[in-house]
C-alpha cells in the first residue's frame, strides 16, 4: 500500500567548537542539495568531536537512509533514541527502515506506542500511516483500516490518510465510490507539487472506468419493470392476507422479471426475515447488496446482523466494512465491528477496533472504563 514518506526534516543543534559548528552546517547544506554521500562525510566527522547530541545522528541516519543505506542508518538512529529515547523522528525511521526490509512486525512494535502517545495531529497522521503499511504488510487490511480511520476523524482534511483510505478501498476492498471520494479529498487537501499527486489522479480515472464498466454489466439485464411491478402487486396482498408462500413466490418472480428490483430484493429478504428464516434472508440480503445496491445501508447492516446471529462470523465482516466506509464514526456498529472480529478468533484485530471504538467515545460515557480494560486485555498481535 502506498504510503506518505516523512518530510526529510534536519535539525541544527548547538555547537562546542567552531569546526564542529562548520561540519554541521555543511552537512545540513549538503543533505538540502541531496548531496548525501558528502552530509554523510560531515556529519560523520562532527560526531567524533562531539558524540552527545541526538540531533546528529539522527541527521546522519537520515542521510543514510535517503542513500538506501539501512543498516547504517539504523544504527545512527539507535545513537540517537539511546541519547534521546523519545525521539520521535528516530523511532519513525526505525519503523521505516523495518517496513523497508518488510519486517512488518517489527514495524509495529515500535509504531504502536507513538500511535497511543499525546501526538499532534500532523505526527499522528504519518505514525498511523505507517502503522497502517504495517498491518496491511502483515495482512492484517481490517487494523490498517481502523488506524487510517482513526487518523481520518481526528484530521477529516489531512491529505495521508485520505490517499491511504482511497488506496485501501480501491486495491483491497474494492469500494470503488468510497476510493474516490478519498482520491478527492487527498487532491483537494495535498500540496501543488505533492509526490502522489499524479498516482491518486490516475487512480481516479481507473476508478471511473471500473465504474462505467460496472454500469455496462447492469445494462446487460433484460429488465421487464411492467411485469415486476405486477408481481409486486400480488406479493403485498399475498402478505396482506399471511399468504406468506404465495408472497415468497410473487417476489421471486418480480426479480426474474427485474433483477435489478430493489423493492422485490429488499422485501423478499424481509419476508424470509419474518418468516424466521435467517439462513435465506442472510442469502437474500447477501444477494442484494451484490447484485441490487452495494451501497444500500439498510441492506448492508442486515447482512452484518443477521450473520452475527447465525455465527458467520468472516462473512459478516465485509459487508460491516462497506458500510463503515460511508459511516465510520457510528460507534454502534463499531462495536458490532469488534464483537465480530473477536468472534472470528481474529483478537488482535479487535483491539485495533475497540481502540479506534474508545477514541470516539467520551470518557465520561457509563462503561467506559470497564471496556477499555477489556480491551487491554486482547492481543496487540
Amino acid at each position: 500500500m502506498t504510503v506518505f514518506l516523512l518530510a526529510a526534516l534536519v535539525f541544527s543543534s548547538g555547537c562546542r567548537e567552531k569546526t564542529h559548528d562548520d561540519l554541521i552546517e555543511k552537512g545540513m547544506e549538503a543533505f538540502r542539495e541531496n548531496q548525501f554521500v558528502d552530509a554523510i562525510r560531515f556529519f560523520e566527522e562532527a560526531s567524533q568531536t562531539v558524540a552527545d547530541q541526538p540531533e546528529l545522528f539522527y541527521n546522519l541516519g537520515l542521510s543514510y537512509y535517503r542513500r538506501g543505506e539501512f543498516d547504517s542508518a539504523e544504527k545512527a538512529f539507535q545513537k540517537a533514541l539511546a541519547l534521546d529515547p523519545a525521539h520521535l523522528s528516530a523511532r519513525e525511521f526505525s519503523a521505516a527502515i523495518a517496513i523497508d526490509r518488510r519486517n512488518y512486525g517489527a514495524a509495529q512494535t515500535i509504531l504502536r506506542p507513538l500511535f497511543a502517545s499525546d501526538l499532534d495531529k500532523a505526527s499522528r497522521a504519518r505514525v498511523g500511516a505507517r502503522l497502517a503499511q504495517a498491518y496491511y504488510g502483515m495482512n492484517r487490511p481490517d487494523a490498517a483500516h481502523a488506524v487510517l480511520l482513526s487518523v481520518n476523524a481526528q484530521a477529516p482534511t489531512d491529505p495521508v490518510p485520505a490517499y491511504n483510505l482511497g488506496q485501501l478501498y480501491m486495491a483491497k476492498y474494492k469500494l470503488l465510490p468510497e476510493a474516490r471520494d478519498y482520491f478527492s479529498l487527498y487532491l483537494a487537501a495535498a500540496p501543488a507539487d505533492d509526490p502522489q499527486r499524479q498516482k491518486a489522479e490516475a487512480s481516479l480515472s481507473r476508478i471511473d472506468g471500473q465504474i462505467e464498466r460496472l454500469k455496462t454489466e447492469q445494462a446487460k439485464f433484460t429488465r421487464d419493470t411492467v411485469l415486476a411491478a405486477k408481481h409486486l402487486q400480488t406479493a403485498a396482498a399475498a402478505q396482506r392476507n399471511r399468504q406468506w408462500a404465495d408472497a415468497e413466490k410473487a417476489f421471486k418472480d418480480a426479480l426474474r422479471a427485474d433483477p435489478l428490483s430493489a423493492e422485490a430484493g429488499s422485501g423478499l429478504a424481509a419476508l424470509l426475515e419474518l418468516a424466521g428464516r435467517e439462513k435465506d434472508a442472510f442469502e437474500a440480503w447477501q444477494d442484494y447488496t451484490r447484485r441490487i445496491d452495494p451501497r444500500n445501508a439498510a441492506a448492508l447492516l442486515a447482512c452484518a446482523r443477521l450473520g452475527a446471529k447465525l455465527k458467520l462470523y468472516g462473512d459478516s465482516i465485509q459487508p460491516l466494512t462497506a458500510y463503515l466506509a460511508r459511516n465510520p464514526r457510528d460507534r454502534k456498529q463499531i462495536e458490532l465491528m469488534v464483537s465480530l472480529l473477536f468472534n472470528a478468533q481474529r483478537k488482535a484485530d479487535a483491539r485495533v477496533w475497540g481502540e479506534y471504538y474508545l477514541s470516539l467515545m467520551p470518557e465520561n460515557t457509563p462503561g467506559f472504563q470497564a471496556y477499555a480494560d477489556w480491551v487491554q486485555t486482547l492481543p496487540v498481535e
